[in-house]
């Protein structure tokens, strides 16, 4: 544009149809503001999984309930998937924030009235780096309530973490809580770790470990994966396994996700 911001604009196809719409407008000095229509993580869930990998988290593949239900695993913080975010980075920090608003009551053509929506999602993050090599974060955020009861009430998030990069080597920490509205709801605490080990300019490795805590049952939810990926002039190999157990806090609940890619540069 003329005063020198740029306005970018993309579709996502799938079998033949649009499965994602976004734009975002760069504004230089002043921060970068993103649109996703259904896609795009806002606010807090750009930081939801900071952890050092070769190929993917440790949640990838893994079924909610043990079964064929997909989704993620526990315990894991969200800003909403529709919506807006404002991004701005300055010298050793770089905050974000997240609007992802409730969508609007449904109804039949003609009428008046549906039934209302739930609430939106607001959130926010601060990432800071105080010295070469590390890296220190931290977001919170409130979204619609898990249970169904009053529409308007909101669940809150938050989350920290720490990484830190040494020679081949980067390690980091990460903390997340979801904590209910009611009483008779369950919270959840999330806690994982990981370490990547770049062996050469070719290859890595990595390991991750996930546990989450819920405040009603007495099983936590354990998940450990490890990645791996190579590089072989235009070719890229990569892999990934992980396990889960007790997923959803319950204990006969298992899952595991192999996945095996090669990519080419052309």
């Amino acid at each position: 544009m003329d005063n020198g911001w740029t306005v970018s604009v993309s579709q996502t196809l799938a079998d033949g149809s649009s499965t994602g719409l976004g734009m975002t407008i760069d504004m230089g000095d002043a921060g970068s503001l993103n649109y996703e229509a259904d896609t795009g993580a806002r606010g807090i869930g750009k930081i939801k999984d900071m952890m050092p990998t070769a190929d993917e988290d440790v949640g990838n593949g893994l079924d909610a309930n043990g079964t064929t239900a997909g989704g993620e695993i526990s315990g894991t913080v969200s800003g909403g998937t529709q919506g807006f975010h404002y991004s701005k980075a300055m010298d050793m920090v770089e905050i974000g924030v997240g609007y992802a608003p409730k969508g609007g009551a449904t109804t039949a053509a003609g009428g008046t009235s549906g039934p209302g929506a739930t609430a939106s999602y607001t959130s926010a993050f601060v990432k800071i780096d105080p010295m070469d090599g590390l890296e220190i974060g931290f977001g919170v955020g409130e979204g619609p309530a898990a249970s169904a009861g009053d529409k308007s009430q909101t669940d809150d998030y938050d989350t920290a973490y720490i990484s830190y990069v040494y020679g081949p080597v980067t390690v980091a920490y990460q903390v997340s809580n979801v904590d209910t509205y009611t009483s008779t709801q369950s919270d959840d605490e999330q806690t994982r770790w990981g370490v990547l080990y770049a062996v050469n300019d070719e290859m890595s490795i990595s390991y991750q470990d996930h546990t989450s805590e819920d405040s009603t049952l007495s099983t936590d939810e354990e998940a450990t994966g490890w990645s791996a990926s190579y590089t072989v002039g235009s070719m890229t190999f990569k892999a990934h396994r992980n396990q889960g157990t007790n997923l959803g806090n319950a204990v006969s609940r298992e899952s595991e996700h192999t996945e095996v890619g090669v990519t080419f540069a052309f």
